[in-house]
């Protein structure tokens, strides 16, 4: 079904249409088509442009005149059809226009010609059982009612679209979380190329090393951290690191062994100092500062010659060579102590990230082996300095080492690294390419792991499987129904009979119309069979455009039961059927639809639009009330609901046309006498830029409207009567010469030429209609009102 015309642009009349800003109920919410809808529309308001929309969709062609016009129909099923898409429309659909008349009558456009056949279905009953047969294997097709292969058909497609759909949704969720992984601008490895490296990153590529990446590829936190501080690194000079120097221990210990061992003389030595290393140091020093006087600084005694030699016998040659060499060797010792521990200094922020680790651990072991080896060193000296203390007594020496190669060991790991760094810095961009892939790959394997991807690959791959599975079986048995359409189709062309089409065309004629004087009559040439017109016994060349249009609607209205559209239930659409026909034939052309559209319900959804009000109330009295549309509810029950009556109005402002929901007043009291008063009164509210055909149509409704006011308040028929009338209606001598005037002049060009070569006045006019609604408002107040309510006023 066609649930609303969406848009319509630039074609025709319709100029930039929208339905859900035009078409809105009281609440200001658009509303939709329903399964009758009525539409009124005067002429060129646009209800033929309307009717060769939607015949589009039935012939699938539209005329070029309608240029780069475009127009958009959307189906109850959602789907939205365009001038472009004509083709992918494939609900039966059946529309009456002057085009459908124009095609099929030919003798319209040329006498000579007649008019396009159709079959119907004859008799024959070896046929009509095999038909039986198929249609019975078929069942019954009517939505909500189905049965048999129609109904398992339906229960295939169900289950076909429900494992499509739950395919789908999962695909669709995988898919999403894929591309968001892949492309997010916020978390997308495609935006993270300073981390992930690559700023052409797709879906494709994640997939792929989705496949590639495994448990291995995942790096610890500390590790990812690690690397993306290494991607923030730029180059470096790397230091130079000299060798140490180098150190014997073996010459060491014989140089400090011989020093700590030498013995010293103890003759003419004083007892007391020898004995007390921290008196002996004490004289000592007090030696030096005294330096040959006579009077000692501390104490003030006299220092006597004989105290001097005693004191340079105890303080000999060898005492003094002795401590020098201690001396000696032990600032050797505290400067290679001292360069000990400045040996191998190393920089962590000098070196690449990637080296943070080996640095670290060969950071450590210099300090082990500084320890060791100073610790020797430390050891020797305290020998040292204990014999210097002590000098005149001899100490045993404790030998010390230290191995060495433990330092050439570590200057090897030394040069090692500043190679590897040297190159790693020469190679830093690429470097941060591996670090990046390294760094991507990891959380790749992380998202894969997160999201369960080999799970839910698994899944889908059962769904699809699924999906199949069900399609296959749903394309079987449409292949099935399809093949018993077929086989019922062809069964049927063997019993098409044209000539029944023209009979039961002449049986509308005769039963709805009366008319027994035109008929059609099927006709048999070298190029096959043809309707043509017949009045009595003689080809009709002269039909009235009244006989033309009873002919055209009868011949639609059987065509409805031609081989091609009598099990179908189409959309039917009916523009304007009552054109040219007197008011006996509206009522029978009203009763036709009634009796064989409506009340049998061979139109799935009906349309029926038309310029003349007296239809319009006949319309209002379509039998729709007992029938009943089967459907499905949500909860997958058979239910039944009433047939849903729409009405609506095209309304043309100056050159351009719009759709809406018809006024109350138009359904309920379909008169042409509310329907002028409207436009009298719509005249005063409406602003002058608004609508022209209005202002234009303001004379030949004012007239109407006013005669038949008048009429019924002034019965009687004196000459020149409605001038009258107005003079005694309107007590304003001047208002009523003012109406009558323009009644005249704006109704009839007659005579007044250059009248039709002028702009309407459209100020007078709001004044003129204005003056009509003071004076009724005035003479009949209560009648006035009524006016007004019977318009929504």
């Amino acid at each position: 079904m066609i649930k609303k015309i969406s848009k319509i642009k630039d074609f025709a009349v319709f100029k930039d249409f929208e339905w859900d800003k035009s078409v809105l109920d009281k609440n200001e919410r658009p509303i939709t088509f329903g399964d009758i809808n009525i539409i009124y529309g005067r002429n060129y308001s646009g209800k033929t442009t309307l009717s060769r929309i939607v015949r589009s969709l039935e012939t699938k062609t539209l005329s070029e005149k309608y240029g780069n016009g475009t127009f958009q129909v959307e189906l109850e099923s959602g789907m939205t059809i365009g001038q472009e898409e004509l083709e992918s429309f494939t609900q039966p659909i059946r529309v009456f226009n002057e085009d459908f008349v124009r095609d099929k009558l030919l003798f319209i456009n040329s006498p000579e010609d007649g008019v396009k056949p159709f079959a119907v279905l004859g008799d024959n009953a070896e046929i009509e059982r095999e038909i039986q047969q198929y249609q019975e294997q078929l069942g019954v097709s009517t939505e909500g009612e189905e049965t048999n292969l129609y109904l398992e058909q339906k229960n295939a497609r169900i289950a076909y679209t429900t494992a499509n759909e739950t395919y789908k949704r999962e695909q669709l969720s995988l898919d999403k979380r894929l591309s968001e992984k892949a492309t997010d601008r916020k978390h997308g490895i495609k935006y993270l190329s300073n981390i992930y490296g690559d700023q052409n990153y797709t879906v494709l590529k994640l997939k792929a090393e989705l496949d590639r990446v495994s448990e291995s590829d995942r790096l610890s936190e500390e590790e990812v951290e690690h690397l993306k501080l290494s991607l923030q690194e730029k180059n470096k000079q790397i230091p130079t690191i000299y060798k140490h120097k180098d150190i014997d221990f073996n010459q060491i210990n014989a140089f400090a062994r011989e020093v700590v061992e030498r013995p010293i003389m103890t003759s003419d030595k004083i007892e007391a100092l020898v004995h007390n290393a921290m008196a002996n140091k004490w004289v000592e020093e007090g030696c030096k500062l005294h330096k040959k006087g006579d009077t000692c600084l501390f104490c003030g005694g006299d220092i006597t010659g004989a105290r001097w030699k005693q004191l340079e016998r105890h303080y000999d040659e060898s005492t003094r060579k002795l401590s020098e060499d201690i001396d000696k060797t032990i600032r050797m010792l505290e400067n290679d102590i001292e360069e000990i521990f400045r040996l191998y200094t190393i920089q962590e922020d000098s070196y690449y990230q990637c080296f943070q680790v080996d640095i670290l651990a060969l950071k450590q072991n210099i300090k082990q082996a500084i320890t060791r080896c100073t610790t020797a060193l430390s050891s020797i000296l305290e020998q040292l300095k204990k014999r210097k203390d002590n000098i005149h007594t001899v100490i045993k020496y404790d030998e010390y080492t230290f191995d060495v190669q433990e330092l050439d060991a570590i200057y090897a790991k030394i040069q090692n690294l500043t190679k590897q760094a040297t190159q790693y810095g020469a190679k830093l961009d690429k470097q941060h390419k591996d670090t990046q892939a390294k760094l991507r790959l990891s959380e790749v394997a992380r998202f894969k792991e997160e999201i369960a991807y080999i799970v839910q690959l698994q899944s889908i791959s059962k769904l699809n499987a699924s999906v199949e599975r069900k399609k296959n079986k749903k394309e079987s048995i449409e292949k099935q129904v399809s093949d018993l359409e077929k086989l019922i189709k062809e069964k049927e062309r063997l019993r098409q009979n044209e000539e029944e089409g023209a009979v039961k065309v002449n049986k509308i004629l005769k039963n709805y119309f009366g008319h027994r004087f035109i008929e059609l009559r099927a006709v048999q040439d070298s190029d096959g069979v043809y309707f043509d017109v017949y009045r009595k016994d003689e080809k009709a060349f002269n039909l009235s455009e009244g006989e033309r249009n009873l002919v055209a609607f009868a011949y639609f209205i059987a065509k409805l039961e031609d081989v091609d559209t009598i099990n179908e239930q189409p959309i039917i659409w009916i523009d304007d059927p009552i054109s040219s026909l007197d008011s006996n034939h509206v009522f029978f052309i009203f009763s036709l639809i009634d009796q064989q559209i409506v009340s049998c319900r061979k139109g799935k959804q009906v349309f029926i639009s038309t310029h003349n009000l007296d239809f319009l109330r006949y319309l209002k009295r379509l039998h729709v009330d007992d029938i009943l549309i089967p459907y499905i509810s949500k909860n997958g029950e058979n239910k039944e609901r009433k047939t849903r009556k729409c009405w609506f109005i095209l309304e043309r402002l100056g050159d351009s046309s719009t759709f809406h929901i018809m006024p109350t007043y138009m359904k309920e009291h379909v008169t042409e006498f509310n329907y002028l008063f409207h436009q009298i009164y719509k005249c005063v509210q409406d602003s002058e830029s608004e609508n022209y055909e209005l202002f234009y149509s303001f004379g030949n409704n004012a007239r109407k409207f006013l005669e038949a006011y008048l009429y019924y308040k002034y019965p009687d028929n004196e000459k020149d009567h409605l001038h009258k009338k107005l003079k005694r209606f309107f007590s304003d001598v001047n208002a009523a010469t003012t109406i009558d005037r323009i009644d005249n002049e704006l109704s009839h060009l007659e005579g007044l030429l250059e009248r039709g070569m002028s702009i309407i006045d459209i100020p007078e006019i709001k004044r003129c209609a204005q003056f009509i609604l003071d004076a009724i408002m005035t003479k009949d107040p209560e009648q006035y009102e009524s006016f007004k309510a019977s318009i929504g006023e």
